[in-house]
């Protein structure tokens, strides 16, 4: 376990391209994919990713499977079909700010009652 990654994926800058995150396994410490400030990319997809925040010693504060930064209001992205098994983070996807973003048809699973928060997070979206 001291081998993990803090981030499994990070995917930022990446204005006006095409971008899909699929297929992957991904064990990682902190966030499994995070998504940030890729607005406006033409279109976003995340899919079919089997996604685990691994027990730890602690919770790992802020952590998320996936976590999402966008404003990509005029070309929305998807994030679909992915399973997430979440011990010592907090929650199992996380959106903030990110308009135009549709989570839908994931599997998420929280082992961790007193530190798990929420399977999804919605801020200012």
């Amino acid at each position: 376990m001291t081998n993990i990654l803090q981030f499994g994926v990070i995917l930022r800058f990446s204005q006006n391209r095409t971008i899909s995150v699929f297929l992957n396994r991904i064990q990682s410490r902190f966030i499994g994919i995070r998504l940030g400030q890729n607005d406006p990319a033409t279109n976003i997809v995340v899919e079919l990713n089997n996604i685990t925040i691994p027990p730890l010693m602690s919770t790992t504060p802020e952590s998320a499977g996936i976590d999402i930064r966008e404003g990509n209001a005029t070309n929305p992205s998807m994030i679909r079909d992915n399973t997430i098994t979440v011990f010592s983070g907090q929650w199992g996807i996380r959106a903030s700010n990110s308009t135009g973003t549709e989570i839908r048809s994931n599997d998420i699973f929280l082992n961790d009652f007193a530190n798990n928060l929420a399977g999804i997070r919605l801020e200012s979206c």
